[in-house]
């Protein structure tokens, strides 16, 4: 299932398509993956690594992937639990996530994973609807401490329609 965060954060992508060019970027929580299969077919990004836990979930990007034509030389799928640090890779210039907490339980780990993913000079890029969902506000609040610039922005409509329309 493709969430509307994922839809809105994808559209975001490709209006920052010039600042992506010839980055490193790695998706948490992907999901079905369509934010990093848009910054890799449509951003010009160096590299996309999407993650995810379940390995249902990471055969299913796998797939997506394929299906899209993108090889291991450019963007692959792998395990990212957020609570073992010996699963995370190495820090990525941009690191992008969708609507990723749903349990103050997963504000701690998220806040680490993404505080040692994101570059000195890079960026992390998340889209949230506005909820009362346990854990989002103070995943926000964790965010503002931790130095990130955290902006809250309305939705243009547009950014509500599919991204890859009459793309395979």
């Amino acid at each position: 299932q493709l969430w509307a965060a994922s839809l809105v954060l994808s559209h975001w992508l490709l209006e920052l398509r010039e600042h992506l060019n010839g980055r490193a970027v790695c998706e948490l929580g992907a999901g079905c993956g369509l934010c990093g299969l848009v910054a890799a077919k449509l951003c010009g990004v160096s590299r996309a690594l999407l993650t995810d836990l379940a390995p249902q979930t990471l055969d299913n990007l796998q797939h997506n992937l394929t299906l899209n034509g993108l090889d291991k030389s450019c963007a692959q799928a792998e395990l990212l639990d957020w609570r073992d640090a010996s699963s995370w890779p190495q820090p990525h210039d941009v690191v992008i996530g969708a609507d990723l907490v749903y349990a103050d339980e997963a504000v701690a780990p998220l806040l680490r994973v993404v505080q040692a993913l994101v570059t000195p000079s890079g960026c992390f890029l998340y889209v949230a609807p506005e909820t009362n969902r346990q854990g989002e506000a103070e995943f926000l609040r964790g965010l503002c401490a931790a130095g990130f610039e955290c902006q809250v922005s309305a939705v243009p409509t547009s950014y509500l329609a599919n991204v890859l329309q009459g793309r395979d």
